[in-house]
């Protein structure tokens, strides 16, 4: 059993109601899309900080799956993709395992 503590106090475990799956290499069905149209460039800026990860045609390294030269275009593309599927600019796929709840009103905004 692992305990942790926080300020010296035991801390209490953390049992998730859901467990969300973010897509990274392997394409699979989602579950839903989360437009990500607004925050789309943020997300990019905050991957270019971490560019020295990623393709350096000057690296004597093996190549991997991130290292390759159009992987950050994958990402785009990608992002591209899930949006149009959702009439959005930018669409993020996650998957669930678990079925999720849906009101109706939520279903029903901006059909006619």
């Amino acid at each position: 059993k692992i305990v942790t503590e926080d300020n010296n106090k035991i801390q209490t475990p953390y049992r998730p109601q859901k467990l969300f799956y973010f897509m990274q290499m392997y394409e699979f069905k989602p579950t839903f899309i989360v437009d990500v149209s607004s925050t789309f460039d943020t997300k990019m800026k905050s991957i270019y900080a971490f560019e020295t990860q990623f393709h350096n045609p000057r690296s004597v390294e093996p190549e991997t799956f991130i290292s390759h030269p159009n992987f950050l275009k994958f990402l785009e593309a990608r992002a591209k993709v899930y949006g149009f599927k959702i009439g959005k600019d930018y669409g993020e796929p996650f998957y669930c395992e678990e079925e999720m709840e849906l009101d109706l009103e939520f279903l029903l905004k901006g059909t006619k």
